[in-house]
């Protein structure tokens, strides 16, 4: 398998603990750690990273969202908030999906239980 190239973007311990964790994953290349989100759109262009992970609270406008995903549409943002216990995932890329799939991901989400295959 190809690794996957990553972009983290934090500087909480958890963010240190995430880049930790993705280092010792085998399938996975770490591209850089940003501390402030100010460096991210460079850092995307100058290194092509597969992901990028804001890890912590979301951050105060994600106005550049869009800006990230027209510079590499295929890459995948995902938002990993410990306090919330969420993650949140944005990205361009089409996904072969029917209104079945769709109807069936939404007890998933509301409930917190997978959906039925």
């Amino acid at each position: 398998m190809d690794s996957r190239r990553i972009l983290v973007v934090g500087d909480s311990l958890f963010a240190e603990s995430l880049v930790v964790n993705l280092s010792a994953a085998r399938d996975v290349e770490l591209a850089a750690i940003v501390a402030s989100q100010k460096d991210v759109i460079s850092s995307v262009q100058q290194l092509c990273p597969d992901a990028v992970i804001f890890a912590g609270p979301a951050p105060a406008a994600f106005d550049f969202i869009g800006e990230l995903t027209r510079s590499r549409p295929g890459m995948i943002i995902l938002h990993a908030d410990p306090g919330s216990q969420t993650v949140q995932v944005v990205t361009s890329r089409s996904i072969a999906a029917n209104v079945t799939d769709l109807l069936a991901t939404i007890p998933f989400l509301s409930q917190g239980s997978e959906p039925d295959a």
